[in-house]
């Protein structure tokens, strides 16, 4: 688990269809890369029928590994040694702290524009943004491209700890 793949992607997050675990999967299936996922189920009726009836059945349609739910370090190897994170989202993410971990890892982010993920993904410098899976599948080709060492410095500089207590006194003052 978690070893390096730089030719695959990953999926983190958890087993709902506001995530985009099928989205992640069509992505994978169209671009003809392996999708390596680490995610939890949820425990709600509704959850549980989605993970049953939607998503087992999806595993099968493109080359994707399931791994579960991972500790931070499994999890952290396993996004750094992708090519890129998938983040096709279906609702509006509020913040998308996996696309912030993911950048910090210096991780390519492929994203859905949708919610707080246009501000965190900066087009054509931390990753791409496309609003279908086959537009995010297409943009798979130039992922080598971007300078993964630049992504994770930036990332680090944007929303580490020194920044977040400099906007705290900023606010306070």
């Amino acid at each position: 688990r978690g070893d390096i793949e730089r030719d695959a992607l990953c999926f983190v997050g958890r087993l709902d269809p506001a995530k985009g675990p099928l989205e992640a999967i069509e992505i994978a299936r169209l671009s003809g890369r392996r999708l390596r996922i680490a995610a939890k189920a949820g425990g709600l009726p509704a959850q549980r029928d989605f993970v049953r009836d939607q998503f087992l059945p999806a595993l099968r349609t493109a080359d994707v590994e399931y791994l579960g739910e991972l500790d931070a370090a499994a999890r952290d190897r396993l996004i750094a040694g992708s090519l890129a994170t998938l983040m096709p989202v279906t609702w509006p993410e509020p913040f998308g702290l996996v696309a912030v971990e993911s950048l910090a890892l210096g991780t390519p982010v492929l994203a859905h524009p949708l919610g707080a993920l246009p501000e965190i993904v900066r087009e054509g410098r931390d990753g791409f943004l496309a609003t279908t899976e086959a537009g995010l599948a297409a943009r798979l080709d130039d992922v080598p491209s971007l300078d993964r060492f630049a992504i994770g410095v930036s990332a680090r500089e944007r929303f580490g700890a020194e920044r977040m207590i400099d906007g705290y006194e900023s606010v306070y003052q």
